[in-house]
């Protein structure tokens, strides 16, 4: 019991100095008004028109390390991914 009461307090004061020390903290700086012609850009975008382009993904070759070289490229090459890194 006498373990839980110390735990309990310990955890208090911890609370109670976490909170004083963000009550000491800046507060957040304030978002700058946006100004109202780029709102009226943003308002007239046709977002059917934004292509992004594809982002390629590599697999880190160390994933499969109790493979070989050649064991790696065949699970890779299954998983759909077409770029990797070697690992010696």
């Amino acid at each position: 019991m006498k373990k839980h009461l110390c735990l309990t307090m310990a955890l208090f004061i911890l609370l109670v100095a976490t909170a004083a020390w963000a009550a000491k903290q800046p507060a957040a700086p304030q978002i700058r008004h946006i100004s109202p012609e780029l709102q009226k850009k943003v308002a007239e975008t046709n977002y059917q028109d934004v292509r992004i382009k594809p982002f390629p993904i590599a697999m880190q070759c160390w994933t499969f390390r109790n493979f070989s070289f050649f064991e790696t490229l065949d699970k890779v090459k299954a998983l759909g991914i077409k770029f990797v890194q070697a690992y010696p």
